[in-house]
């Protein structure tokens, strides 16, 4: 049985990794994509052009389980950095009692 992957959608381009099949890049007009992955398929890096004009860019850092530890943007030149933290369990803030 031959697998057939799509490489068009209309005038949308779709170029795939040849090692996993993962979706590498991405055409339509000028504007290009580009992914990249890390060794469990989870995305690295995201970027997006017009011509030689750089739109956005995105790169995550992943634990060891898989999840997302920091997030790095660049928008219209402005970087925006993002650390996810774990979640702590806490016990519910106790409140003041209003005076009567």
């Amino acid at each position: 049985m031959t697998m057939t992957v799509m490489t068009q959608a209309g005038a949308l381009g779709l170029s795939r990794s040849a090692q996993n099949g993962l979706l590498s890049a991405t055409s339509l007009g000028v504007v290009t994509t580009s992914n990249a992955y890390t060794g469990f398929s989870d995305l690295s890096h995201f970027s997006a052009s017009s011509g030689a004009r750089p739109l956005y860019d995105a790169q995550y850092t992943y634990d060891s389980l898989g999840r997302v530890t920091q997030k790095s943007e660049a928008l219209g030149g402005v970087t925006y950095a993002l650390a996810h933290r774990r979640r702590r369990r806490r016990s519910a803030p106790a409140r003041a009692k209003a005076p009567l």
